[in-house]
């Protein structure tokens, strides 16, 4: 599990800030998990590991094999949170250099995300004569960055295998029933997996959007979900033993004192730290928060951990101004989805409690 210190920013911490922040928690939880809150459709994601659609997972496991099987390389195309979070998560999990490493499983290359010639040009050249595939992530299909990336490699793919074979490299990450991209890939026999509606893009790690190109570069969903499982019943607790809620009360009171920097260091999570910016942006925002990114190395705890469970124990090692809160990560199993979670929990409740 993951465990929280905040010890190291008690004598900033104005006293008693949990008990004078526990009724706007309670009620924040309370819409969480029960909904009737705003944006109470977009919650999905709260209980999504124990509530994720068991034939979905059993064809993402199956698509991942095959691409596992016959392709040297997966083209991941899609923009913010669809493709954040599956970078982040294999960065960690696997390595910063995963493409670079020797391994069994596909290179992974992220694209889509930008309008640059000279990115599409490059994963060309990265691919070179190996086979490929390629996972194509939108919930319209109209979104214009990955629909030109799109575009581009659909038509690398039919100028190699042939229209028929190449349709079989295609994955569609998209809307169950409308939008563009459903529509081509019905009419193309692209083989379809959900975005679902009641689950943000920022959020969407945890559903097809992520696990297919995690489970290409071989890491284990079974594990990860399990993980998330665990996490999920942890964060469903009312008290100050829930994670979320001790960071989300922390946080607050810290930045009601005026600490208004927060940092995440680590190589490992470099890709996290872009999901994360991405998922809180809007909740700063919001909150009047400006969050600021930047490398130090001063006054920095160690944090001893296994290396499969290296993901997300920094994920929440933050510094707010001059204050140290350092995290410990207690179990050495691939329970990587547990941090994820729990910014996106705590995210929520600091939304909340600041109103």
């Amino acid at each position: 599990m993951l465990s929280i210190d905040v010890s190291h920013a008690a004598s900033f911490l104005p006293l008693p800030y949990e008990a004078a922040l526990r009724p706007r928690l309670e009620r924040a939880a309370g819409w969480l998990q029960n909904g009737g809150g705003k944006g109470s459709d977009f919650i999905g994601w709260v209980t999504l590991p124990r509530d994720y659609d068991k034939d979905e997972y059993a064809r993402i496991l199956a698509a991942a094999k095959k691409i596992q099987g016959d392709s040297k390389a997966l083209v991941v195309i899609g923009i913010g949170g669809s493709y954040l979070g599956a970078r982040g998560v294999i960065e960690c999990l696997c390595s910063p250099n995963y493409n670079l490493k020797k391994k069994s499983t596909p290179n992974i290359y992220f694209i889509g995300n930008g309008l640059s010639s000279d990115a599409l040009r490059e994963v060309t050249e990265l691919i070179g004569d190996d086979d490929f595939s390629v996972n194509v992530i939108s919930k319209s299909g109209t979104t214009t960055e990955p629909a030109v990336a799109f575009r581009f490699f659909r038509e690398k793919l039919e100028k190699k295998y042939g229209k028929a074979e190449a349709a079989k490299r295609i994955y569609a990450t998209t809307d169950a029933h409308k939008g563009a991209l459903k529509s081509l890939a019905d009419q193309e026999g692209y083989e379809e997996f959900v975005v679902p509606d009641n689950i943000g893009g920022r959020y969407s790690v945890l559903t097809a959007v992520g696990l297919l190109p995690i489970a290409v570069a071989g890491v284990d969903l079974d594990e990860l979900m399990g993980g998330a499982q665990e996490m999920m019943t942890l964060c469903t607790k009312n008290d100050y033993s829930n994670p979320a809620w001790q960071y989300a009360a922390a946080r607050n009171a810290l930045y009601a004192e005026g600490k208004l920097i927060e940092l995440l260091v680590g190589e490992r999570v470099r890709l996290i730290n872009d999901h994360q910016v991405k998922i809180g942006t809007r909740s700063h925002l919001a909150a009047g928060q400006r969050t600021h990114r930047a490398k130090t190395n001063a006054g920095l705890r160690n944090v001893k951990r296994h290396r499969l469970a290296s993901l997300l124990p920094q994920l929440f090692e933050a510094i707010h101004g001059q204050i140290r809160t350092s995290l410990t990560f207690r179990r050495t199993i691939a329970v990587h989805a547990v941090g994820i979670r729990l910014t996106y929990i705590h995210e929520t409740l600091f939304k909340t409690i600041n109103r």
